[in-house]
Order: C-alpha cells, then structure tokens, then sequence
C-alpha cells in the first residue's frame, strides 16, 4: 500500500480501519525514511499475510506491535528485514501458531539487542520446498540473520514439527553468546542447516562449549553437554547459578543460590550427607550410607567434596562443590554478616570487603518427614567429617538472631541421615565460560 515510497516522512493512520484487512504484505516496505509508524490502533485479527510488511524501514527506531493479533496469521517472512536502526520491538502479543514461514524475518536488524521470541509457537512452519514440491519458502532460514547486537535469545517455545531449513538461521550475529531452548526443541526434521551459526564467534553452550568454525551447521544446535556431547544451546529450565567473588584470599567464589534452587531465597534441596537425591524422609532406614550402624555409619572418605558423593558435583559439575572446613572458616573470617529478608524470605547475608555479598536463606532442616526450624535456624553442610570418622559433619550453622558459627555433629546423635541444604563452591580457576561471575565490585 505505501510500498516503496523512499521519500516519505510521515504518515497519519488514525482514521485506518482495518478489521476486514487479510492481507497487509509489503504494506511499508521501503520507506526508509519514516522514524516511526503508529499502528497500535490496527485490528490485525483477519490478516493472513504479513510478509515483508516492514522490511526496509531503515529509519525506524522503535515498533510496538503489542496490540497485534496474529491467530490468523500464515506468512511473516522479511517481516522485519532490513529494519537496521530499529532499537526497541514489542511483538509480546504474536500467536504464531498457524504461521508456517518466518524466513529472514529479522534479517539486518542489527541494533536490535532484544527479541523476545520465547512465546513463538513454531509447530506450523516448515519448507514448502520439501513439503508441496514448490521453492516458495524455507522454514526458519536466516530467520535471525546479522543480528549483529543480540547477546542472547530464548527459543524455548520453538518445537519443529515439519520438514524445513535452518540455513544462516543465527548468521552473523557476531555478540550472540546464549541461546535458551526447552524441551520442545528437536532437529529431527531439519534436513538442511548450512552456516546456521556461522559467524558467531562469541556463542557459548550452557556448559561450557565455545564456539568452533568447524561446526557451524545442526549438529551443535543442542543442549550443551560437556566435553561428551558439546551444544551451542542453554538449557532453559537449567539451575541458574553465578559465582560471586567476595575478595576471599584463597580465591573461592560462592554460588548465587543453594542446590536445587534458581534464586538466592529460594530453599532449593534437602540432602542427607553424601546423598545426591531429595526423598520424602530422613532417618536412619532411608539412609544409604547406615549399614555400619556400630560405628555410626559407613566410611564414605575423609573428604567427599568433588566426589560422586558430592551433590553439588553430580548435578552442576564444572568444578562445583560442596565447601570444605577451611572455606566456611575463611567466608566467617572475611566477611561481614547480618540478618535481612529477601523477597520476603528471612536469611543471612555475607558481604566481602569487595562490597559483594551472598544470601543464605534461614530453610531449617529435614528430619523425618518435616521441616524443622524454618526462619529460626539452618545447618549448611560441608564435605568434611572430623577424624576419627562417627556420626559427625562439618558444618556452617546461622540464625534468625544474626548468630552463624562452624562446629561438627556431636558423636552420639544421628545427624548425618538429616536433611540439609548445600550452597556450593568453586575456585577462580575453574570457573568456566560457562559460568557467571560476578566481581569487580558488582552487586548481587
């Protein structure tokens, strides 16, 4: 409709009705001089065909597109193409559930440092190429090419369900360092997937795989796992952990949140000591480690941080681990401390002369079947038991009344079979790029 009108400054769409409207492709296409479109009064709920709708407005800053209604919608490939100065995009409303071609859809849109696409439904949208015989449109091809700005992006609603392309799907997008997916995300149907992250030197997978030239096409378009089986891919629904650097002497940096926990507050898991699962009761019976019960328990080594053992090993690895005596010793040393509540949940905060800080949420302990001491006290394991080996551990004890202190387990109680929460460790130089460290004086 306004198509290739280069010289147009702008354009008063108040009075538009669009309701009956199915077909707005190329309807901007190449006003590159335009600064800004209002459309936020469109009726967009019949529109079929939205193909290259925006592409070449060159000149536009910011679009929201918050409004649109895409239920109907088949085709938004170029949707956005060219878009080179385009700085803000608001598409939080699409249902893309019935599109079956985002081609090139972002393609150039190189200031862009957000595209929130984690909602995109992509289970319609496949290779007309392969599907009907015909070369019209290929799926996902170059569908986020040259977004030079992108640091990361999630696509954790993208499922492929059809035959389709993946070529030059992330070309380009030379800042892009994580790519979230879910456990919708599969390659089984992507039958041609050439230079899909081509270019994109600073990518790097959830555990750690950096990129490599050699492998720029669906083979690494995984979850990242490890050395073993390496993936540009971050998993969505992952334990988000940072490493904080609270200036400590010996280099150790304390992880954000305990295991089994995203966030600071939150409890996370319950462990008895050397077990690597949650389970509904802590006793004696359930313990796996209780069969020497003379001696109090079985020997499982003097040290079990870093070891299979070790829950924060098993399930973070990357040089992850339970603390030892001599780093609880060290964070009491050189940290201050007092009670706060964080997001309503009442703990402890360390702060290093460094001004960072930890929070240790107050979670009680787990004996039997319930939860004891919840916002009054907590007991943090570590991986060390005192020698002779009995009954006792290691551990870190803070209080609602600002009281935190290391001791052990006396020998004549069964601790070891209670439940209790661990918040992990890792030296500096073992912290990976696939791990997040804060320091330099940055807040938590």
């Amino acid at each position: 409709m306004f198509g290739g009108c280069r010289s147009l400054l702008s354009l008063d769409l108040t009075n538009f009705v669009t309701s009956n409207v199915i077909d707005m492709g190329a309807m901007f296409r190449d006003c590159s001089k335009l600064k800004e479109i209002n459309v936020s009064h469109f009726d967009t709920s019949n529109v079929r065909d939205m193909q290259d709708m925006f592409e070449g407005c060159s000149e536009l800053n910011s679009l929201d597109l918050g409004n649109f209604d895409t239920s109907n919608a088949y085709v938004m490939s170029h949707m956005f193409d060219g878009c080179i100065n385009l700085r803000s995009l608001n598409i939080s409303s699409f249902n893309t559930s019935k599109v079956s071609d985002m081609t090139w859809m972002f393609k150039d849109c190189k200031s862009l440092k957000d595209i929130d696409v984690s909602h995109f439904d992509t289970s319609s949208v496949y290779d007309e190429d392969t599907e009907q015989g015909h070369d019209y449109f290929t799926g996902l091809e170059g569908m986020f090419y040259n977004c030079a700005s992108l640091t990361q992006i999630d696509l954790s609603g993208f499922k492929i369900v059809k035959n389709l392309k993946t070529s030059q799907m992330f070309y380009g997008c030379s800042n892009l360092k994580t790519i979230y997916c879910g456990n919708k995300w599969n390659i089984d149907k992507v039958w041609e997937s050439t230079e899909m992250f081509a270019n994109c030197a600073n990518l790097v997978g959830g555990k750690g795989t950096t990129y490599d030239s050699e492998h720029t096409d669906i083979e690494y378009a995984r979850i990242d796992g490890g050395p073993n089986s390496p993936g540009y891919f971050t998993d969505i629904n992952a334990e988000y952990i940072e490493a904080i650097d609270l200036g400590l002497p010996s280099g150790t940096l304390w992880a954000s949140c305990n295991v089994g926990a995203t966030k600071p507050e939150e409890v996370g898991g319950y462990y008895a000591w050397g077990e690597t699962e949650e389970k509904a009761e802590y006793t004696k019976d359930t313990y796996l480690y209780w069969s020497n019960q003379f001696n109090g328990g079985d020997d499982i080594g003097e040290n079990i941080c870093g070891t299979n053992y070790d829950v924060a090993h098993v399930k973070w690895s990357q040089g992850w681990q339970m603390p030892d005596l001599d780093q609880i010793k060290e964070l009491l040393e050189n940290c201050s401390h007092e009670v706060v509540e964080q997001n309503n949940v009442k703990g402890m905060k360390f702060t290093g002369t460094n001004g960072n800080s930890i929070f240790l949420p107050i979670t009680g302990l787990y004996i039997g079947n319930k939860v004891y001491g919840k916002d009054d006290y907590c007991v943090y394991w570590t991986g060390i038991p005192p020698t002779p080996l009995g009954t006792a551990v290691y551990y870190l004890y803070v209080d609602g009344k600002g009281e935190t202190h290391w001791d052990y387990l006396p020998e004549n109680r069964y601790y070891r079979y209670y439940g209790m929460p661990i918040r992990p460790v890792i030296n500096s130089k073992l912290a990976g790029p696939g791990t997040d460290t804060i320091g330099g004086g940055d807040e938590v």
